[in-house]
């Protein structure tokens, strides 16, 4: 099984073709956070605190635009716009072919290559019975089946709440990953819980 996370310092990684490449079954699977909760834990740990040797701070990354941390959640926002959409559509893309990239939105594109990977959303899946063993079920390992009996979860300190004219210009930003986010949760309520 190959993770694949979208981050805002390095895209996905590894890349989709890892799969395609080992002579062994491989299977991908994607862990997404709400996008305005993924937001604004990115803004807290790499803008403000400025954390992993702070590759968002003192203007590493892209010194006149990346101003962190002197740097609002609206402008970080904007800097990094739609994340998932940015990272998952041009995989969408490259599985279906170059002669649809005009009649396909970026986020059916996104939408296309998720349906084809395990999902499990943070909020959702952390929070409901059992999700590892439903990744467990949805691989066929067996031993990760037998390993998963007692799950437990710690409660998501997040939930942080914007005042209305930052909430709205961070949604407009973001209005492509939260449309992606809401036809990717709608799956996630139909039997057997999951999107795969």
């Amino acid at each position: 099984v190959v993770a694949l996370f979208a981050s805002p310092h390095d895209g996905a990684t590894p890349s989709i073709q890892y799969c395609e490449r080992v002579p062994r079954p491989c299977r991908y699977i994607t862990l997404l956070r709400h996008p305005i909760s993924r937001l604004l834990s990115s803004y807290s740990y790499f803008c403000e605190g400025c954390a992993e040797g702070g590759r968002q701070c003192r203007g590493w990354q892209d010194p006149e635009r990346l101003t962190c941390p002197n740097m609002t959640r609206t402008a970080y926002a904007a800097y990094f716009g739609d994340l998932y959409t940015q990272t998952f559509a041009p995989k969408g893309l490259r599985m279906l072919g170059p002669e649809y990239s005009g009649l396909r939105s970026p986020v059916d594109l996104a939408d296309y290559f998720l349906r084809s990977v395990f999902v499990m959303l943070y909020e959702v899946d952390f929070k409901a019975e059992r999700p590892l063993a439903r990744f467990a079920a949805w691989t066929g390992d067996r031993w990760l089946a037998t390993q998963v009996s007692d799950e437990a979860y710690r409660e998501d300190g997040g939930g942080a709440t914007l005042p209305e004219g930052e909430s709205a210009a961070i949604r407009k930003m973001l209005r492509n990953d939260l449309e992606l986010w809401t036809r990717v949760s709608s799956r996630a309520t139909l039997p057997p819980a999951g999107t795969a």
